[in-house]
C-alpha cells in the first residue's frame, strides 16, 4: 500500500520491481544499472491522505529462495520533500508455490 502524506496530489508514477533468483540471473532483463528486471507497474496519481492499493494477479515462482525490490518512481517524476525512502527489500522462501519464509 502506497501512501500520500504530502500536501498535493502526485501525478501517475513507475514503480519498478526486480526479481533476484540465484539460479537464474543471467535470463532476466536488465536496467540501465545493469539490475535485474522483473516487471514495472504504474501507480497514482494519489491525493493527498489517500492509499493507492492496486493488486497485480499472482505470478508464480518455482521453489527456492529469491530477493526482491521495488523501487518507487524512479524518474523522480514526484516532487517530494524526501527521496531517500523509494525502495523496499525483501527475501523470501517459496515451497510448495507458497511463502514459507
Amino acid at each position: 500500500m502506497l501512501g500520500n502524506d504530502g500536501d498535493s496530489p502526485t501525478p501517475k508514477f513507475l514503480l519498478q520491481f526486480y526479481r533476484v533468483d540465484p539460479e537464474d540471473r543471467e535470463n532476466l532483463t536488465r536496467d540501465e544499472q545493469g539490475r535485474p528486471i522483473s516487471g514495472s507497474h504504474f501507480a497514482g496519481p494519489i491525493q493527498p491522505g489517500d492509499r493507492w492499493n492496486e493488486v497485480t494477479g499472482p505470478f508464480p515462482l518455482q521453489d527456492g529462495d529469491y530477493e526482491f525490490a521495488v523501487v518507487l518512481d524512479p524518474e523522480n517524476t514526484v516532487s517530494e520533500r524526501d527521496e531517500t525512502n523509494n525502495r523496499a527489500e525483501m527475501k523470501v522462501r517459496i515451497r510448495k508455490g507458497q511463502i514459507v519464509e
